[in-house]
C-alpha cells in the first residue's frame, strides 16, 4: 500500500483505539496525513509514534458542528488541503440504560442517533467543501451488521447503524449528479475485536455466542476493516460509490436484505 495515499489529506474519527486507530495507521502508511480525531487524546504522543507517518491526534466532538468545522479547517491550514473522512466515531450503549423498543427512553434514543447518525451529516456537510476545493474526495462511515439485523436489545443503536447505509446512498447519490468528485460508501462490520464488544475475557471466546454464528469461527481484527476501509479510500475504488460493503466474516450471508 505503499504511496497509494501520497499526497492525500485525511481526517478519521474515533482515531484513538480500534477500527479508528486502525484505519489512521492503514491511510498513514499509504502516505496518506492524518488528522485523527477522538474524545480520548490521553495517548496523543504514543498515538503518533504508531501511525507509521504524518499525522496528529486531537480533540474531536463529533456532535458539535463547530468542532467538525475546526478539524477541516486544520487539515487545510496544516496540510493543505481535504481528501479523504473516514468516520468510525460512535457508541453501541449509554452506560446500562436499555434500548428495548417498549423501554427506551428519549434520552438514549436521541444519544445514540447524535453520535452515530447525526454526526456522520455533521462531518459530511463539513468535508464536501474542502473536497470539492480539492478536485476529488471519499467518505467512507462505519455501519454495523446491527443496522442490518433486528435486534430487541439494541434498538436505538441498530436504527442509526441502519439509517447510515441509506445517508450514504443519498450522499453518493447527490456528489454523481452534481459532477462533484466525491464517493461515499460504508463498511458494514460484524463482530471485531475492540474494546466496543464488551469484556475481552468472553469476546471471541469459546463462550460468546457471536462466535458461532460467523461462517469464518472468529472475531475480526480491526486491521481486517482498516484495509476495507483503505480500499474504499483509494482510487482503486473509484468506480464505488454509494455501497455498503460487509466485513463481518460471512455473517451477512444468511441475512435477507
Amino acid at each position: 500500500m505503499t504511496g497509494l495515499f501520497a499526497g492525500k489529506v485525511a481526517i478519521v474519527t474515533g482515531a484513538a483505539s480500534g477500527i479508528g486507530r486502525a484505519s489512521a495507521q492503514a491511510l498513514a502508511r499509504g502516505g496518506a496525513r492524518v488528522i485523527g480525531g477522538d474524545r480520548a487524546t490521553g495517548t496523543a504522543n504514543e498515538w503518533r509514534a504508531d501511525l507509521g507517518g504524518e499525522g496528529l491526534l486531537r480533540p474531536l466532538d463529533v456532535t458539535d458542528n463547530a468542532a467538525w468545522l475546526d478539524a477541516v479547517a486544520e487539515a487545510r491550514v496544516r496540510f493543505g488541503g481535504l481528501h479523504i473522512l473516514v468516520h468510525c466515531a460512535g457508541a453501541v450503549r449509554l452506560a446500562k440504560h436499555p434500548q428495548e423498543p417498549d423501554v427506551v427512553s428519549e434520552t438514549v434514543w436521541r444519544h445514540m442517533h447524535a453520535v452515530n447518525l447525526d454526526s456522520l451529516m455533521l462531518g459530511v456537510r463539513a468535508v464536501i467543501p474542502a473536497m470539492r476545493e480539492a478536485g476529488r474526495g471519499s467518505i467512507i462511515a462505519v455501519s454495523s451488521l446491527a443496522g442490518l439485523r433486528g435486534r430487541a436489545s439494541s434498538s436505538a443503536y441498530a436504527s442509526a447503524k441502519a439509517a447510515i447505509l441509506q445517508y450514504v446512498k443519498t450522499v453518493a447519490k447527490q456528489t454523481g449528479e452534481q459532477g462533484w468528485p466525491i464517493r461515499c460508501n460504508a463498511v458494514v462490520p460484524g463482530p471485531i475485536n475492540t474494546p466496543m464488544m464488551g469484556s475481552p475475557g468472553l469476546a471471541g471466546g469459546p463462550h460468546d455466542p457471536w462466535v458461532g454464528e460467523v461462517p469464518l469461527g472468529r472475531y475480526g481484527a480491526p486491521e481486517e476493516v482498516a484495509a476495507a476501509i483503505a480500499f474504499l479510500a483509494s482510487d482503486e475504488a473509484s468506480y464505488i460509490t454509494g455501497a455498503g460493503l460487509p466485513v463481518d466474516g460471512g455473517v451477512s450471508a444468511a441475512v435477507a436484505t
